[in-house]
């Protein structure tokens, strides 16, 4: 019986020591994490503050929003998000960490939702410049420039902002006016990385569309050659031109395509003209010819785009002549293509869909849609996207014309996208697998499909060179259906 009580005493001491072994722990790796944010070791302290906030701990919702604060620093949105959405759950009214929630969300690219956060950021505290940032921030990213320009403006009009005067310029960029947004550029002093990192790329953005408004010459060569034993040989010449605030093009091309049996040519040229309409509307039209041997074809068409609830869209026609082959340069197949297209983003993820309705010169059409998201895992300079995407075509016959017209073409498609920049480099990359499905002349088919894209340019003073190449035996990927592959050479020039 005397020992009773002392068991109740361990008991009792053991409960405390366990009850403070989370906290402690938690607290230690916190401190480790502090240490390590003192060095702007940002990604080794997250790792220290997600350990400590898995444990039972005592934190503030103060000291947790500041932790997660140096987490989204890290680039760990995802956990960033997290941590203040909790602190928000028991503290509706903490301003601070809603105001960074709304932050890391418009990095995320969740544009909707941060927007919503700062607008209840304003409705406690109407001035508050941050929450003003990243509401025109975020609706800059969604494509509403002119209406985040009159945020910047407010914003600037009480004092000058580094963060505020770049947004500021992105946005006059975005609505096409260069020389203000010049004006706004030379007036930046950046102070540390991430404002050299913003600087270097609207520098970069301002030099890409002053050199819209300059003349540029570009020559081009491309081989095609498929398991139909067609081969294709593509020169190509252009001058892209400023016309009265709009961009002028002239496009050349002369096209050597030969098979087992034919050996045929053609010529086409084309003149562009394309710019800002009205708001946010651009219109696009072209004029142009297709020429062989026995005789020429009038080509052209014309186009808009513009954005509408949060919808990129665009809609246009064109008419032309399918000079892909040998066989379909005999058989002169003209068509006229009248599409219209969709997209939105998502936060990361964006939807795109298309739909086209196709007719050609020999009594046949086509109706063609697709659909299907992309995501971005990672952003920035080296950008990973991965998507799907699924395709229905239809012709109405079998014409025999030289081109691929099956009926009920059904594809579902595996996307990644890889593009990467680095001072004058710059690379793309798009390999794909899929299944596809589809019949034709009266045969069935049901397979596997593989293939992809890359593209590698450098830019060299006012000129750039670019390789590319293509190759895959995904049906709809060429006129002929067939395996093919394709490679290319590009050189432009800026006088």
């Amino acid at each position: 019986m005397t020992a009773l009580p002392v068991c109740a005493a361990e008991m009792s001491g053991g409960q405390s020591a366990e009850s403070q072994a989370g906290p402690d722990e938690a607290r230690a790796q916190k401190s480790a994490g502090d240490i390590l944010v003192k060095e702007d070791a940002y990604e080794a302290a997250a790792g220290h503050y997600l350990k400590a906030l898995a444990l039972p701990n005592d934190f503030s919702g103060a000291v947790k929003t500041q932790m997660a604060v140096y987490i989204s620093w890290a680039g760990d949105l995802g956990s960033a998000i997290r941590v203040l959405s909790e602190v928000l759950e028991s503290d509706r009214d903490n301003l601070k960490a809603r105001l960074h929630l709304a932050r890391v969300l418009s990095w995320d690219g969740r544009l909707d939702e941060a927007i919503s956060d700062a607008d209840a950021v304003l409705g406690k505290d109407p001035g508050n410049r941050d929450a003003l940032l990243i509401m025109a921030n975020a609706l800059r990213w969604k494509g509403n420039s002119a209406e985040s320009l009159k945020i910047y403006e407010r914003v600037l009009a009480e004092r000058e902002d580094f963060d505020a005067r770049t947004g500021y310029a992105f946005a006059l960029l975005n609505e096409g006016q260069i020389k203000k947004s010049k004006e706004s550029f030379e007036k930046l002093v950046p102070a540390y990385p991430a404002q050299e990192r913003d600087y270097k790329a609207l520098k970069s953005e301002l030099e890409r569309a002053e050199l819209e408004t300059r003349p540029v010459l570009n020559a081009g060569f491309s081989y095609y050659n498929d398991t139909d034993s067609n081969q294709v040989r593509r020169y190509t010449l252009g001058a892209g031109f400023p016309v009265s605030g709009k961009r002028g093009e002239f496009r050349y091309a002369h096209i050597d395509a030969e098979d087992n049996g034919r050996d045929k040519n053609a010529e086409s040229f084309s003149v562009l003209l394309s710019g800002r309409l009205i708001g946010g509307v651009t219109g696009r039209a072209n004029v142009g010819g297709v020429f062989k041997g026995n005789g020429g074809f009038l080509t052209g068409g014309a186009g808009m785009e513009g954005n509408l609830l949060d919808w990129s869209l665009s809609a246009g026609f064109s008419r032309d002549m399918l000079t892909d082959t040998a066989q379909l340069i005999e058989n002169g197949v003209r068509y006229t293509d009248y599409s219209v297209s969709a997209a939105r983003p998502f936060g990361r993820t964006r939807l795109n869909a298309s739909l086209s309705h196709r007719r050609f010169s020999d009594d046949n059409y086509a109706n063609d849609f697709s659909v299907g998201p992309r995501y971005t895992l990672v952003p920035g300079s080296l950008r990973v996207d991965v998507g799907y995407k699924f395709r229905y075509l239809d012709f109405d016959r079998q014409s025999g014309s030289g081109y691929f017209d099956p009926d009920q073409f059904f594809s579902h498609q595996l996307l990644l996208t890889v593009y990467y920049e680095k001072e004058n480099f710059y690379a793309y990359m798009e390999p794909y697998y899929g299944r596809q499905s589809f019949d034709r002349n009266g045969v069935s088919s049901d397979d596997e499909f593989e293939g992809g894209s890359a593209l590698a340019g450098y830019k060299v003073g006012r000129g750039a060179i670019e390789v590319s190449g293509e190759r895959g035996n995904y049906a709809v990927g060429s006129a002929t259906g067939f395996e093919y592959y394709m490679v290319g050479l590009t050189v432009r020039y800026t006088p």
